[in-house]
């Protein structure tokens, strides 16, 4: 009985003081409005490896690619983060014009949550973005 009491109140606890603090979400999202699947490559490094993973794509589809929260209150939309780790492609014969590493290709969004911010941030591939090859 004693340790279900104390349990309740370490989650009593816990609770309020997560209640208590400001919390912020980053969301990157790519939307794909042109004819031709694309392909997201999300590469990164550790140990002295290189990690890449893919995301397809189809047309006249959004993906979440990347979303995290914390426990920070920050006004920063931050589109810049964590993009010099992505590169594009699409079709065999094209290529994708639009720089996916260049904050100026994402459009970002910042809206007042409960006690902190939700910060989006856009990468739109249309038709006139693709080149052949």
């Amino acid at each position: 009985m004693r340790n279900k009491v104390t349990l309740t109140l370490i989650a009593t606890v816990g609770l309020i003081f997560s209640a208590c603090n400001p919390y912020s979400t980053w969301e990157k999202s790519v939307v794909n409005n042109s004819s031709k699947d694309i392909i997201i490559y999300v590469s990164d490094s550790g140990g002295g490896f290189q990690f890449t993973d893919s995301i397809i794509i189809a047309p006249a589809t959004q993906e979440i690619i990347y979303s995290f929260g914390d426990v920070v209150k920050s006004e920063a939309t931050e589109c810049d983060l964590y993009i010099s780790r992505l590169t594009i492609a699409t079709d065999s014969g094209f290529i994708v014009t639009k720089d996916i590493q260049s904050a100026d290709n994402w459009a970002g969004d910042t809206k007042d949550a409960d006690k902190g911010f939700d910060h989006s941030c856009v990468y739109t591939v249309t038709d006139s973005d693709i080149i052949e090859d």
